[in-house]
Order: structure tokens, then C-alpha cells, then sequence
């Protein structure tokens, strides 16, 4: 209640104010004010699902929904001016607090708020949690399209980023064809960027083979020709 409560006061105080997003430093976003709430979540998750509190399962829901709202709220404050490592931690950590939402009924608001924080790597992971493959049985295939037209390379580079990552760089050459989006063109950029620090992309590293081997076929028969 007491978090609640100034972040309901701060929202009503931004716009009379004048007061500019980010803010600097505030309390409700310091470490330890986040961890506080994600053990309140975690409460709330195993409160939910106990057999014993089925009456309560209603009002449960209700209060993770918030929670997980208020979660990821200080949580954002505290990326924008967090270290690297702090990000990648967050990075991990939120899509797994979203998936919770999913499990208890909420996808909706999982999408909504990874949407609303333009959280791309957890709305691909929600996107992605289910069947993946082919296209038409995924059931967010309209709203990864709605995104890539809503959001651009920065959704997509994400997108991307999962494919190669999980091996299923099928998923992009299927997007690619609904010309959509210029699909290969970011995965090869993810590919040069991965190079450029050392990555391997093992998940589809024989693409790399076999895009080799189709230049070298390519030059051979030009050679050929070349030579007649």
C-alpha cells in the first residue's frame, strides 16, 4: 500500500508539475525497494495456487496483476540508469515475471504492459512460448505483425535475436516472405554484430557453412563461364 500510494501520488503530481520522465533517483526504484516487491509476487503466485485458498483465487489474480505492475514500473526507472549487468539481469528476470501473469490467466496484461514498456525481448518471449512453427499455429503471429509495424527494426532485431538464439531461423526466412519487414536484412546485422564480439551463434552456425559453400559454388560456376 505504501508503494502503491506514491506511485499513484507521483502519477497525479507529473502532470501538475511539470515533472519530466525519467526521474532521478527515486526511492520506489532503488534495489531494494524492487526486490521487496518480487517477494510480494512470489507470495502472491503461491497463494493463488494453493488448493486450500481456491475462494481467494479471484482477488489473488487481482492483486499479482498489480503487483507485477508495480514491479515492472520500478524496475524500468532503475534500468534506465543501471549498469549493464543490471540490465541483462532484468532482462532475464522480467520475461519470466510476465510468463507468471500468462500462467495465471493474465496473458492480456502480460502483453499490455511489455507492450506499454516497450519491453521487446519479454513480448518475444511471450510471443514465443508456445508452438512457434509453422507461422499459422502460432497464436501472436497478428500481433508480432501489429508490432513490426507499430515498433520497426527495434521489435525485430529482438525477434531475430530469439530465432538465431533458439534455432529457428525458419521463423524469419517465414516472416521474409510475407514482405512485411526486410527480415534477412537484420538477421545479417545481428550476425555481424555477434561476430564483432566474438559470438558464435552456435544454434545456426551451419548457415554460416552452407552460405559458404553456396559462394563458393557461385564462383566456380562463374569461373566456368568465365573460361568458355
Amino acid at each position: 500500500m505504501i508503494l502503491q500510494a506514491a506511485l499513484s501520488y507521483r502519477a497525479h503530481s507529473l502532470a501538475m508539475y511539470g515533472v519530466d520522465l525519467p526521474m532521478i533517483k527515486p526511492w520506489t526504484s532503488r534495489l531494494s525497494a524492487i526486490n521487496g516487491v518480487l517477494k510480494l509476487v512470489d507470495f502472491a503466485m503461491r497463494f493463488m495456487l494453493d488448493p486450500s485458498k481456491a475462494d481467494m483465487e479471484n482477488v489473488s489474480r487481482e492483486l499479482l496483476a498489480e503487483l507485477v505492475t508495480m514491479f515492472l514500473h520500478q524496475q524500468m526507472n532503475l534500468v534506465l540508469r543501471g549498469t549493464t549487468e543490471l540490465k541483462e539481469h532484468f532482462n532475464q528476470l522480467c520475461p519470466e515475471i510476465l510468463k507468471t501473469l500468462c500462467l495465471t490467466s493474465h496473458l492480456p496484461n502480460a502483453l499490455m504492459l511489455a507492450t506499454s514498456y516497450a519491453d521487446f525481448h519479454s513480448l518475444t518471449v511471450l510471443f514465443h512460448q508456445d508452438t512457434v512453427y509453422p507461422l499459422s499455429c502460432n497464436l501472436h503471429v497478428h500481433t508480432i505483425e501489429e508490432c513490426v509495424d507499430r515498433f520497426g527494426g527495434m521489435f525485430v532485431r529482438e525477434v531475430v535475436r530469439w530465432c538465431v538464439v533458439h534455432g529457428e531461423v525458419r521463423i524469419v526466412f517465414a516472416m521474409e516472405e510475407s514482405e512485411r519487414c526486410e527480415w534477412g536484412k537484420y538477421m545479417d546485422e545481428y550476425w555481424v554484430e555477434e561476430e564483432g564480439q566474438e559470438g558464435k551463434c552456435d544454434a545456426v552456425a551451419w548457415l554460416r557453412v552452407v552460405q559458404a559453400f553456396v559462394m563458393i559454388l557461385c564462383a566456380v560456376h562463374l569461373l566456368f563461364q568465365n573460361l568458355q
